[in-house]
């Protein structure tokens, strides 16, 4: 009921189809291990967000270089 109420998961839920083989992989690992994986995840998605963001302020300069 909890995790229900907390974070919106239900018992029939199913792992999204592109998280199956993570899941799979981690069912492996050494819990002791697991703060360095979140670790590596989360400066990944920090990569990602930060290559988008030059990539848009590239895009917004390239159209006010042109507009000028």
């Amino acid at each position: 009921m909890l995790p229900e109420q907390w974070y919106g998961v239900r018992p029939d839920d199913e792992v999204p189809k592109h998280l199956c083989e993570l899941l799979a992989l981690m069912r492996g690992v050494d819990p002791a291990d697991v703060p360095l994986i979140e670790q590596v995840a989360q400066a990944l998605s920090d990569k990602h967000s930060a290559e988008m963001q030059v990539q848009s302020v590239t895009q917004d300069l390239q159209r006010k270089a042109w507009a000028v």
